[in-house]
């Protein structure tokens, strides 16, 4: 795939907490899949915002002050599900659905390109140095189909030696700009994301994608499987 031209951005362990039982003597049993995190080009939408995780540090077990959920991991511990039909391997929902989560946009996408939207967060300060509480705002579309698109613009970093009440002074003209685009974007039309699986299997990957809002196009090359995930859509 990297001669190919794909960037390589992250190889996640799918954990399987019940792997299927091997009859295996001499070697370990397998309990483990490897998920690519493949881009065609080096920045590429990501929603971080989606897929976060409970904070899991040892510092705060014992503390009342809740922490921030923290940046999804790279090992995913989920357990492979039943499945009652003739497939042998389906995905289980719940490691699709990062996937979806993460590589599209829960506000949709252009009509006119498709790109999708940014989400816009705010942060505060959290209980230790490295954990900030966030809070979306709202979402920003990210081409140039939209009026006043231009005047977008990142908020500047705070001076080292910057009193707050200096820094917040400074930057308010911003701010309120931002608050007038996002109002103004708030009834602007969208169309849901679309998610391609080339291997569709039983469909799960179609199933998760129209339960979070997103379009799902899907191929599959064996009838029966096929017909597996059109029974299951009508569930």
């Amino acid at each position: 795939m990297q001669e190919a031209g794909w960037y390589l951005r992250s190889d996640i362990i799918w954990n399987q907490t019940n792997p299927a039982p091997e009859s295996v003597k001499d070697r370990p049993t397998s309990a483990h899949e490897y998920v690519f995190l493949l881009t065609k080009k080096e920045r590429y939408y990501y929603d971080a915002e989606a897929v976060k995780e409970p904070s899991k540090d040892v510092n705060a077990i014992n503390s009342a002050t809740p922490l921030p959920p923290r940046n999804r991991r790279d090992v995913w511990e989920i357990a492979m599900q039943p499945y009652k039909g003739a497939h042998f391997a389906v995905f289980a929902p719940a490691l699709v659905e990062p996937c979806i989560l993460a590589g599209t946009s829960a506000r949709g996408g252009c009509p006119d390109c498709g790109t999708p939207w940014q989400r816009v967060v705010s942060k505060r300060a959290g209980p230790t140095p490295t954990a900030d509480w966030t809070e979306t705002l709202g979402w920003r579309p990210d081409c140039r189909h939209y009026e006043r698109m231009d005047e977008w613009v990142a908020l500047p970093k705070q001076g080292k030696t910057e009193a707050d009440k200096a820094y917040q002074k400074r930057i308010s003209p911003l701010v309120k700009l931002r608050a007038e685009l996002l109002k103004n974007w708030e009834s602007a039309p969208t169309i849901p994301c679309v998610v391609l699986d080339p291997f569709g299997g039983s469909g799960t990957t179609a199933l998760v994608a129209n339960r979070h809002g997103r379009a799902a196009v899907l191929i599959e090359l064996n009838p029966e499987y096929v017909q597996l995930a059109w029974r299951d859509s009508a569930e």
